[in-house]
């Protein structure tokens, strides 16, 4: 079932759940680069840092996105 775009999305979206994804977040960082190969594409960097007990790991992904007509 879609659901249309709103300028206020209500949380949790109508006739959603919620549930949690990931305990004990200690950083999270979005990147998007669109100066790749003459910007006919871009690079989606995604890093999540997770920790607990003095401990962490960070999660790391990056994913082409083209910008074709």
């Amino acid at each position: 079932m879609e659901l249309p775009i709103a300028a206020a999305q209500p949380t949790p979206p109508s006739g959603g759940s919620q549930a949690l994804a990931a305990s004990d977040v200690t950083g999270c960082l979005i990147t998007y680069d669109g100066s790749i190969a003459n910007v006919r594409a871009g690079l989606v960097t995604l890093g999540l840092t997770i920790g607990r007990l003095g401990e962490s790991v960070t999660l790391y992904h990056a994913v082409h996105v083209l910008n074709l007509p």
